[in-house]
């Protein structure tokens, strides 16, 4: 029987312009721009990440997820997203889709990601997390020395659903 955790998130101390200066510290870092029109698009809440583009490797993301997520920052910069997590074949080729197309428009700008909210779960985790996802942006991101698309940016937002009160892996 599943068992409830908690309703919705509480975002009184999330900043986003902390959050904007914390993601444009890495890119600076990594010697990437993200586009100009992001920070106004960040809402209160939102998981920020970014993947790797093409390979799709989450090379970042802000504390968000992890306050209700139960893998390590090793474990989701490591393995592969679709081990980590189970989510329907079609939202997980539609968000491939999307991102491929972010990336390959000459228009570097974020977008929404036009996907329907989905449930995901914790496929690694013995009684199964669930959460509702609720996908947000997706912007693509500019090497400076190559002026190619080396990564993307996706915001999301994530409510726990339940886990299950026993292990069943």
């Amino acid at each position: 029987m599943p068992k409830k955790i908690f309703e919705k998130p509480d975002f009184k101390d999330y900043n986003i312009q902390s959050e904007y200066d914390k993601l444009c510290h890495f890119l600076a870092s990594k010697n990437m721009a993200p586009p100009e029109n992001i920070l106004e698009q960040i809402k209160s809440g939102d998981i920020i990440e970014i993947y790797s583009y093409p390979e799709n490797i989450q090379i970042y993301s802000n504390s968000e997820f992890r306050k209700i997520c139960s893998y390590s920052i090793e474990q989701m910069t490591t393995i592969p997203f679709t081990q980590l997590f189970w989510r329907d074949d079609k939202i997980h080729n539609d968000i491939i889709k999307q991102s491929n197309l972010a990336c390959s428009d000459q228009n570097l700008s974020a977008r929404s990601w036009n996907i329907d909210n989905h449930e995901i779960i914790e496929s690694l985790h013995p009684r199964k997390r669930t959460f509702e996802m609720s996908m947000g942006l997706v912007c693509p991101c500019i090497d400076k020395s190559t002026k190619a698309v080396s990564c993307f940016i996706s915001t999301v937002t994530v409510n726990f659903i339940f886990e299950w009160a026993d292990d069943i892996s």
